[in-house]
């Protein structure tokens, strides 16, 4: 006796990725007001993430967050990422 069994095709869906670039003066400004007091790490990050989700930081659809939280019995400064309906 055999068993067969039947496996649901694998959906293939294509990641459209628009391609920012940004002067030196708009990573600035994008650093300034929508993504403020990040290290470089972070920053990158953030800009990884609006490029791979297409939104412009500029344009306010993406914002990058400092909070304080308590880990370890410490404060502890971490980023979030948020979408803005601006």
């Amino acid at each position: 006796m055999t068993t067969t069994a039947i496996i649901p095709a694998q959906k293939t869906t294509t990641l459209e990725v628009r391609e920012y670039s940004y002067t030196p003066e708009q990573i600035k400004l994008i650093q300034e007001t929508v993504a403020p007091g990040l290290n470089n790490n972070e920053f990158q990050l953030f800009m990884y993430v609006a490029k791979v989700r297409n939104l412009d930081p500029l344009q306010r659809q993406i914002h990058a967050v400092k909070r304080k939280t308590f880990e370890n019995g410490q404060w502890v400064e971490r980023m979030t990422i948020q979408t803005g309906i601006d």
